[in-house]
């Protein structure tokens, strides 16, 4: 019988040593890589998505954003800035909740010239806020602040632009303070309510009450005023009011933002607005024509949004409110709806 010799081949022959310590050094390598990336955009880095972002890093960018806007409406207007306050709950995702915040920023000017003060903004607000003027009856405003904070503008009464600068639903972050509040301001009304400061970074400040008033707006004088109804009243000192359902809000605004850049080639007199008027033929484009005869060019568009001319905008601010409502009170939004 003849012997039968069997060799045995290992079903996984031994690996390489060489080889694993290479897969090992990629691995960390790439690891590391991951890390020192995540350290950096951590520091450096741009947020992609507003849920990335807080209430308390936008109300910066919405304090900026309201003091362009008062910027480009120049003297001819007459400001009121209110506080940074909740206007309502949300969800950030399904498992995190979120809140939105926003501020209003009234323009008193006259009656009927409420388009032309929404195509000043248009023109003088920075390019990259796409700042855009819709058609339609009244028209209204928008605008692309960054940061993911929205600008809106529509007339709320003839004679009264509001401005609302809204950073979206966002994280919470750290609380916003409330506005402060302050001793009475000057009140030739007679106006019962709490009285609050709002001010902006440029130096603008506003002092407001909102409640009953004793005496009627047309008890106001109306030499020097800039718009002077039944409801709504606003002059050259900075003083203001408008009464809606029985309450009266009252501001007395002082200070300015300077201008840091022209935001239009002629200087604005007192009283003076700008006219609009239709570009030349070959371009199409709307523009906007000052004393001194030059055409800017001015972005209007035609309305994809008809419930945006609405002459009434909502939500509206908290002027005596908690900003930790998720709904403004009666007596913190009379004369705003």
């Amino acid at each position: 019988m003849e012997r039968v010799t069997v060799t045995y081949v290992p079903a996984n022959p031994p690996r390489d040593p060489r080889k694993r310590r290479a897969l090992l050094a990629v691995a960390l390598v790439w690891g590391l890589l991951l890390t020192a990336g995540g350290v950096w955009y951590s520091f450096h880095g741009r947020p992609t998505a507003r849920e990335q972002t807080t209430i308390a890093e936008a109300g910066p960018v919405v304090d900026r954003a309201l003091e362009n806007v008062v910027r480009a409406a120049g003297p001819a207007a007459v400001p009121a800035v209110f506080g940074f306050d909740k206007v309502s709950d949300c969800d950030v995702t399904p498992v995190r909740g979120g809140v939105a915040y926003e501020r209003v920023l009234w323009l008193f000017t006259p009656a009927g010239g409420e388009g032309d003060l929404l195509d000043r903004l248009a023109q003088g607000l920075p390019e990259r806020y796409n700042a855009q003027v819709h058609a339609g009856t009244p028209p209204t405003f928008t605008a692309d602040a960054g940061f993911f904070v929205a600008v809106r503008g529509a007339v709320a009464v003839p004679g009264l632009v509001a401005i609302r600068a809204g950073t979206g639903c966002r994280s919470l972050g750290r609380q916003p303070a409330a506005d402060p509040t302050t001793a009475p301001g000057p009140d030739p009304l007679g106006v019962s309510g709490e009285w609050r400061v709002h001010t902006l970074p440029c130096g603008l400040r506003t002092v407001a009450v909102a409640g009953p008033a004793r005496r009627p707006l047309r008890s106001l004088p109306r030499d020097g005023a800039v718009v002077a109804t039944a409801d709504l009243y606003a002059n050259r000192t900075g003083l203001a009011a408008r009464a809606d359902a029985g309450t009266v809000t009252l501001t007395t605004t002082t200070g300015t933002c300077r201008c840091r850049r022209r935001s239009w080639p002629w200087p604005l007199g007192r009283g003076r607005s700008v006219v609009a008027a239709q570009s030349r033929a070959e371009t199409g484009v709307p523009t906007a024509t000052g004393s001194a005869g030059r055409a800017l060019r001015v972005r209007r568009v035609a309305s994809t949004d008809p419930a945006s001319t609405s002459a009434n905008p909502t939500p509206t601010p908290h002027v005596n409110g908690s900003p930790s409502r998720a709904t403004p009170s009666a007596t913190a939004t009379a004369g705003l709806t």
